[in-house]
């Protein structure tokens, strides 16, 4: 069943894209439309009996994709059509309360139904076009008002996806212009990006921190669209970490093609610019040692290791090789 295949776990949570300021009020809007149509779109998956119940929506399982489509995740609550599902009459443990709809807070999921989801559904995005809150306009108010409706303690007299879906769309107008390209922070798969003169697609996210992100690409063929090779690329999301990132790779670049631990650099630009690939580097095939924990014997042993000392002392040599090679230009 494609509702529950998760396209893109890295993708930002509603909770966390709330904060982006360049996120407009009308692509927010256009946003909480079309996660009112996924969600009808979901509640039509019904067996004979029982419909397709969520049951945990919440500002962190309802995620934005870059092109500022809604994916839906946290299914491990879900009453599926045909399946026996048992749910507690206790309230749900939950971080988000106010997602709650009040008939599940009383009585638990067990009373749940597609009037519980379209409850949590209106909260969470309420909440999202309430941020930030210094910055609410009309269309954001007008939204709010409209989402209100899904909001009603009764279940009965809570508005039909449908409905919402009318009202949102009257109040975006008959022509949406598509928003822009989120910031890189918030970048995720299968988003194109331009660098250098080449298209690059995003495969995966590989990690991120305080300075930036790393991501898996493959360029792309602009004519043919055809896949030409694995790269991967850095994002620095600050001018100045931007700039020392730059001078670090000028100085290590012509050191890291002498050794088969370093990857290479391919191409930097010459300057930092916001929400751009900071360098292009080497992929190269692996897995990381953090998956090898509690069975690092068992890795020594395939590879024909003694021990596994022996092969953490292999490894720990090659390390410290490349550091040299690397360190070779201050």
């Amino acid at each position: 069943m494609f509702f529950f295949t998760v396209v893109d776990p890295a993708a930002p949570c509603i909770e966390d894209r709330a904060s982006d300021e360049t996120w407009s009020s009308s692509s927010r809007l256009l946003f909480a439309r079309d996660a009112v149509r996924a969600m009808a779109e979901l509640h039509k998956v019904a067996g004979e009996e029982e419909p397709l119940v969520h049951r945990n929506l919440t500002p962190r399982t309802v995620l934005v994709r870059h092109d500022n489509s809604p994916i839906f995740t946290g299914f491990d609550r879900t009453r599926i059509p045909t399946d026996i599902s048992v749910a507690s009459s206790s309230p749900p443990v939950t971080d988000y309360p106010q997602a709650v709809a009040p008939e599940v807070q009383t009585q638990g999921l067990a009373a749940a139904d597609q009037r519980s989801d379209v409850y949590s559904l209106c909260r969470c995005l309420s909440d999202l076009l309430a941020a930030p809150n210094d910055k609410v306009d009309k269309v954001s108010i007008r939204t709010i008002e409209i989402l209100e409706a899904g909001c009603v303690e009764q279940p009965e007299q809570r508005c039909k996806l449908g409905e919402l879906d009318s009202s949102l769309s009257e109040l975006l107008g008959d022509s949406v212009a598509p928003p822009p390209a989120p910031p890189a922070r918030f970048w995720t798969e299968d988003q194109t990006v331009r660098f250098n003169g080449r298209d690059y697609r995003i495969i995966t996210r590989l990690g991120s921190g305080g300075v930036g992100t790393t991501f898996k690409v493959v360029e792309v063929d602009r004519s043919t669209k055809e896949d030409l090779g694995t790269y991967v690329a850095k994002v620095a999301h600050e001018s100045e970490a931007g700039r020392q990132v730059l001078k670090a790779y000028s100085l290590a670049r012509s050191h890291l093609g002498r050794h088969e631990a370093l990857s290479p650099i391919y191409e930097f630009p010459l300057e930092w610019q916001e929400n751009q690939f900071i360098s292009l580097l080497g992929w190269i095939e692996g897995t990381p040692l953090s998956e090898f924990t509690g069975v690092f014997p068992l890795l020594a042993e395939e590879q024909d290791e003694p021990s596994a000392e022996s092969l953490a002392v292999r490894f720990l040599q090659r390390i410290c090789e490349a550091l040299e090679v690397l360190h070779g230009n201050g």
